[in-house]
C-alpha cells in the first residue's frame, strides 16, 4: 500500500513537473519571468505533492482527504495559469504590475537589509499587498508568472483551513460534500489567485475560521494562534473584513449555550474583551479605509446611497434608501451580472456562469439552508457564518462593478458553501433513525 502511494506521488509530481515545462516552452522571453515559474512550479509540485499534503491529509479519511488535496491543488495551479493567461489577454497586468514592480524593489531592499525604507510607506491594502510581494519575491525571485502560482499555492491553503474548520464546528455534517465544494468549485479555484489581495486574504480568512471554530467547539487556547495570524493578516489587507469576523465571533460566544466549564468562561470573557478593545481601537482606521467619514445616519446613508462604477463593467449599486435595499444587495453580490442579460463579453459571460452555477447550487440545497436558520442559536458557529455574510455583503453591495465585485465574491462563497453542506432535516431526521436502528440491533 505504501509502495502505491509513493508511485502515485511520483506520477503525480512528473505529471505537473511535465505541465508547467510544457506551458514554459509556449511563452518566449528571456527575463526571469519564465524560467522562475518553472522553478517554482517545480519546487511546489515537489514540496506539495510530496511532502505537504500527505501530511495535511492524516488523520480520519485520510484517503478521500489525499485525494482531494492533490485534485484540489492541480486545479488551484491550472486556475493560476489561466487567471494568469487572461490578465495577459485582457487586462494588461495593470493592479499585478504594481505589485510586481514594487515587490521587486522590496525584495532588493529585503537582500539589502533595508527595514525603514520597506515599513516607511507601508500602509494598510494596496502597499501591504506590495510588502507580501516582495516577501515572496525575496525568496523565490521577482518572477511574475512564478508569483502567481506561489499565491496560488497560498489560496489553496486558504481552502484547506476552510475544509478544517468545518470539519470541527460541523463533525455530523456532509464533509465530503464540503470538501468538493471548497476545493473544486470554480469561483474558488479561479477568482482567490494570482499576485494581489484576493488570494491572501482566501488564506487569512481561511486561517481565520479555522481557529474561531477550534476556540467555540474546543475552547482550546491554541486557536488563538491560527485566529491571531488570519484576523492580523485580514487587518493589513481587508481591515473591515477582519471586523465582521470579529464582530461574529463576539456574537457567537454570546449566544453559545451548553459549555458550563471554567476554561470555557475564560476563553469566552477573553476572547470578548479582547473583541471589544481591538473594535474600538480599529474603528477610526476602518472608517478611513471604506471612506466612511463617521458613523452618523447622514454620513451612513450617503455611504450606501448607491454607486454609478466606472469602466466596461460599471452598473448602478443598490441603494440603501430602497425598501428592497438588503435582498437587493444579496442578489447583486450573488448571482450579478445575470447571465445573458447583463453579460456582453466573455469575461463577463464567464462571471454570469458563475451566478447561474451558485443559484443552481443553492436551490438544490436550499432545505440545508432553512434548517440552518432554524438551529442557529443551537450552533455557535452557524451565528459566525451568518453574522459574517450579511456584513460583507452589505459592505460589497456598494462596489459598481462587476469584475471587481466577481472577486471579492470569494470572500463570501467558502462560508456560504458551509451552510450548503449542512444537513437538512429529512437527512438529520435519517441519520438519527439509521442510528437508532443500528442501536436496536446491537441490543
Amino acid at each position: 500500500m505504501r509502495s502505491s502511494a509513493i508511485k502515485g506521488q511520483l506520477f503525480y509530481v512528473v505529471l505537473v513537473v511535465g505541465l508547467f515545462v510544457l506551458m514554459a516552452t509556449m511563452f518566449s522571453s528571456t527575463t526571469y519571468d519564465v524560467p522562475g515559474m518553472v522553478i517554482v512550479g517545480m519546487a511546489l509540485a515537489i514540496g506539495m505533492g510530496m511532502f505537504l499534503i500527505p501530511r495535511l491529509a492524516r488523520g480520519e479519511d485520510q484517503s478521500f482527504l489525499l485525494t482531494l488535496l492533490y485534485l484540489g491543488f492541480a486545479a488551484k495551479m491550472l486556475g493560476s495559469v489561466a487567471r494568469l493567461g487572461m490578465s495577459l489577454l485582457f487586462y494588461g497586468f495593470q493592479d499585478v504590475g504594481l505589485y510586481h514592480r514594487r515587490g521587486t524593489e522590496i525584495a532588493g531592499q529585503l537582500y539589502q537589509l533595508d527595514f525603514g525604507g520597506i515599513f516607511e510607506n507601508v500602509e494598510v491594502g494596496t502597499e501591504f499587498t506590495e510588502f507580501y510581494t516582495g516577501v515572496v519575491y525575496a525568496f523565490i525571485g521577482p518572477t511574475l508568472y512564478g508569483g502567481f502560482l506561489l499565491f496560488g499555492a497560498l489560496s489553496f491553503l486558504g481552502s484547506y483551513f476552510f475544509y478544517k474548520a468545518f470539519r470541527v464546528a460541523f463533525p455530523e455534517a456532509r464533509h465530503r460534500l464540503y470538501g468538493w465544494l471548497v476545493f473544486l468549485y470554480p469561483a474558488v479555484v479561479y477568482w482567490p489567485n494570482g499576485i494581489g489581495k484576493d488570494a491572501l486574504m482566501a488564506l487569512f480568512i481561511g486561517l481565520s475560521a479555522y481557529g474561531a471554530a477550534v476556540l467555540l467547539v474546543r475552547s482550546k487556547f491554541s486557536a488563538l494562534v491560527p485566529l491571531s495570524i488570519g484576523l492580523a493578516g485580514c487587518v493589513t489587507i481587508r481591515p473591515h473584513v477582519a471586523g465582521m469576523l470579529v464582530i461574529g465571533l463576539m456574537l457567537a460566544f454570546l449566544l453559545r449555550r451548553g459549555v458550563p466549564e471554567a476554561r470555557a468562561r475564560v476563553v469566552k470573557l477573553t476572547v470578548l474583551g479582547v473583541g471589544l478593545v481591538l473594535a474600538l481601537i480599529a474603528t477610526p482606521a476602518l472608517l478611513d479605509y471604506v471612506g466612511l467619514n463617521s458613523l452618523s445616519v447622514e454620513d451612513t446613508q450617503a455611504y450606501f446611497a448607491g454607486e454609478e462604477g466606472e469602466g466596461g463593467s460599471a452598473f448602478t449599486a443598490p441603494a440603501m434608501t430602497s425598501p428592497a435595499f438588503f435582498p437587493t444587495a444579496v442578489v447583486t453580490v450573488l448571482f450579478r451580472p445575470f447571465f445573458l442579460v447583463e453579460t456582453h463579453n466573455l469575461q463577463a459571460m464567464i462571471q454570469g456562469l458563475d451566478g447561474v452555477v451558485l443559484a443552481m447550487l443553492l436551490a438544490w440545497r436550499f432545505p440545508s439552508l432553512v434548517q440552518a436558520l432554524r438551529s442557529f442559536r443551537s450552533s455557535p458557529y452557524i451565528v459566525l457564518i451568518l453574522v459574517y455574510l450579511a456584513l460583507l455583503m452589505m459592505a460589497l453591495m456598494v462596489v459598481a462593478n462587476f469584475g471587481t465585485l466577481a472577486r471579492e465574491r470569494s470572500m463570501v462563497i467558502p462560508m456560504l458553501l458551509m451552510l450548503v453542506a449542512l444537513p437538512s432535516r429529512k437527512e438529520i431526521r435519517e441519520r438519527q433513525a439509521a442510528e437508532a436502528a443500528v442501536a436496536a440491533e446491537g441490543t
